[in-house]
């Protein structure tokens, strides 16, 4: 089925090519070239060849299939491989030919847009535009990222713990859900990044094994060709930490997605290097398929954030409002499944200042552009120096889409340390973590339903609705976390016991009946799990992972519960959760008391010396599969570590931090077989991730842990 999709849709791509009917178009900026530089021998310049992919009509059937983003990212992908490889071969004899004649200096083709880079004689360049295989020729002009209007440095270290500007947009909101950016991936288009901070240094993709003798994959450097991330500027390093940063060994988060991991094409303001537009078409074409195989999305970016742009009020020889030459590369890439965010620039306090290219405005959707308020004040002002709009594009069209704070944004630095800074740069990258974290919640939400969920849901601020100030308001990430989760709803969960209300006493038991269900018109598969929360503790009992719930179809089991002799009297709550484990997208409760305990247990020595019904049964209190876990996790001070032993051993038990240090001991001696539990109180400890490592002879494990205070 899926090669016959393919095939599909690539007839659609050959039968929407239009025909070649007529010459390029050559843009302002290669006539203002060779005015202002008659003494050049050679221009750089990219060409765009007329035959282009359809990608709009496959983008269209893909969304309307609801595809996975994987299938999405290999039909896209070869769509535009495939017109590149078809219509190019004429070209590239014809460059060729004017090598050999020097006509043309040097050429490289791109296949994101159907197009080259060629550096040729005037002459050349203006026969290339009279082609009919040619669409626009514009000229390769140098790019640079947007500076800051004002910032200090600061040492290593300073401040620990969350960054106020986080909790602006609710960002711990969504920790504590669990929902962290785990498993997601931001590219930041930039100076470089600091590969070594202590922010960012374990958080870069090409460490993961993956990418063995592939760095290029996780780090971009098509100028000096490093194989290892480093930042000459500072810009980059900035906001790469405002998307991810965090440092584990000292709690100090920075970083929207804490848990997300970067990948980073440095092309922009390389030291006294030129970097230009094509250089961005690159690092673009990068973002779409970073290891250069269409089957693979794990290596895609779940966002592609980016810092700079060019204004049409400072570089009218470049370019002019609303200049659409990087419209397809931004809309195809989007297409292959990554987010590409703009910040809107720091032209303010005038309107119709948003930069090229984020001040496109065919729709809400298109070339996203992020301004920024000050997170510091009530009501949250828009900054003075922000970017305005409306865009010039379209009539009544309306920019930026959304902001997020921007003044005094404290985050990575290139020497080591921290840098405070006012500007429109942190914007763009906020948002790009608070959408890696909508991927975790939803792998195949689709790009536009990501900027959909941050609108949809954002704080609307200054005049009602949509407005060329806020756009929609300043994101809220645990608002558009719940419109996301409810947009890609899994099944639906419920409890209904025999008796209401349930009081038993130790070693008696309870029956209920629970149910499962799926609403959609889809086949699903969930995760489901039950526990007992007691004394602010959960207690998993039961799990069952990817039931197949057909459309509409609805399961029931019924269980009975026992207790144990030793549970201490109180009021316990039973819970079921669905989901992809450990993320919960619905839940069901009940409560029942236990009553005329003999034994004065505490809940620790109830977990620590048994379990919850017959452990001959099939729904003992742990699953075959688990040796070891934590819970709850992420934690608040406290966390539980609990263990099954088939003998008697010695067991080991450390808490360490991401240099590796041992910080903790909790255990260090001989347990009877069976289920045991330790417990780390760290609330001596700074937030951040950790991990505890159990060592015995009959295991060797380690798990990170997130404490979130």
């Amino acid at each position: 089925m899926k090669n016959i999709f393919t095939v599909a849709l690539l007839g659609v791509i050959l039968a929407a090519i239009p025909a070649n009917s007529s010459a390029g178009y050559l843009h302002p900026s290669v006539t203002y070239q060779f005015r202002d530089n008659p003494e050049l021998v050679y221009h750089p310049v990219i060409v765009s060849l007329e035959e282009q992919a359809d990608v709009e009509t496959i983008d269209g059937e893909l969304t309307r299939r609801d595809v996975s983003r994987k299938e999405r990212h290999e039909i896209v992908i070869r769509a535009l491989q495939d017109v590149a490889l078809r219509s190019q071969s004429d070209f590239k004899n014809e460059l060729e030919q004017a090598l050999q004649s020097d006509k043309v200096r040097s050429y490289e083709s791109l296949w994101l847009i159907n197009a080259f880079r060629v550096e040729a004689t005037k002459e050349y360049i203006k026969e290339l535009a009279r082609r009919d295989d040619v669409k626009d020729i514009v000229l390769d002009f140098v790019i640079e990222e947007f500076e800051q209007v004002a910032k200090s440095d600061l040492q290593q270290g300073g401040r620990h713990g969350i960054e106020p500007n986080l909790e602006v947009i609710n960002a711990p909101e969504v920790w504590a859900r669990g929902y962290t950016g785990e498993g997601t991936l931001v590219a930041q288009l930039t100076t470089g990044v600091m590969g070594t901070h202590p922010a960012l240094a374990d958080k870069w993709r090409g460490l993961d094994p993956r990418y063995d003798e592939h760095p290029e994959w996780a780090w971009f450097d098509p100028i000096t060709y490093t194989t290892f991330p480093f930042d000459d500027n500072g810009h980059g390093t900035f906001t790469t930490g405002v998307s991810v940063g965090v440092d584990h060994n000292t709690g100090d988060t920075i970083g929207v997605a804490l848990d997300g991991e970067w990948m980073a094409a440095a092309v922009i303001n390389r030291v006294d290097i030129p970097t230009t537009l094509f250089y961005a078409l690159l690092s673009l074409e990068w973002c779409a398929d970073p290891d250069g195989n269409p089957e693979t999305v794990w290596d895609v970016p779940d966002a592609c954030s980016n810092s700079w742009g060019l204004s049409p009020i400072y570089h009218g020889a470049y370019t002019y409002p609303c200049d659409p030459y990087l419209w397809e590369a931004i809309d195809n890439a989007e297409a292959a499944g990554c987010a590409v965010l703009w910040a809107a620039g720091a032209d303010g306090p005038m309107g119709e200042t948003i930069r090229v290219p984020a001040d496109r405005g065919d729709n809400a959707y298109q070339n996203f552009a992020v301004s920024v308020v000050d997170g510091n004040q009530s009501g949250y002002p828009l900054a003075p120096f922000a970017s305005r709009g409306p865009s010039t594009c379209a009539p009544d069209s309306i920019k930026p889409e959304v902001v997020a704070p921007g003044i005094a944004i404290r985050s990575s630095s290139n020497n080591g340390g921290y840098v405070i800074w006012d500007g429109t740069s942190p914007g763009a990258p906020a948002v790009a973590g608070a959408m890696m974290i909508l991927r975790e919640a939803a792998p195949d939400a689709t790009v536009q339903e990501l900027k959909e969920a941050l609108m949809a849901t954002a704080l609307d601020l200054g005049d009602t609705g949509d407005d060329n100030l806020y756009g929609m308001g300043l994101i809220d990430i645990d608002a558009a976390l719940d419109w996301i989760l409810e947009l890609y709803e899994c099944a639906q969960i419920m409890m209904v016991p025999d008796d209401d209300p349930i009081t038993v006493p130790p070693g008696g038991n309870f029956g209920l009946t629970g149910f499962v269900g799926n609403t959609s018109d889809d086949t699903m598969y969930v995760d489901v799990w039950v526990g007992v929360k007691y004394a602010g503790s959960f207690y998993e009992l039961h799990g069952f992972n990817s039931i197949q719930l057909y459309p509409t179809q609805w399961l029931q089991a019924h269980l009975n519960q026992t207790v144990p002799n030793y549970a201490p009297s109180g009021t316990y709550e039973y819970i079921a959760y669905c989901g992809n484990k450990p993320n919960a997208c619905d839940s069901a409760m009940f409560q029942f008391t236990v009553s005329g305990a003999t034994a004065a247990n505490t809940a620790s020595e109830w977990i620590l010396n048994g379990s919850w019904g017959d452990e001959n049964a099939d729904n003992q209190k742990y699953p075959e599969s688990t040796e070891c876990f934590a819970y709850p996790n992420p934690f608040n001070n406290k966390v539980n570590v609990t263990f099954k032993l088939n003998s008697a051993d010695n067991v080991e038990i450390g808490i360490y931090n991401l240099l590796g240090q041992k910080v903790k001991t909790l255990a260090d001696r001989q347990y009877p077989s069976g289920f045991h539990t330790v417990t780390w109180n760290a609330s001596d400890y700074s937030s951040g991730v950790y991990f505890y490592r159990l060592h015995s002879k009959e295991m060797e494990i380690a798990h990170k842990v997130h404490l979130i205070k």
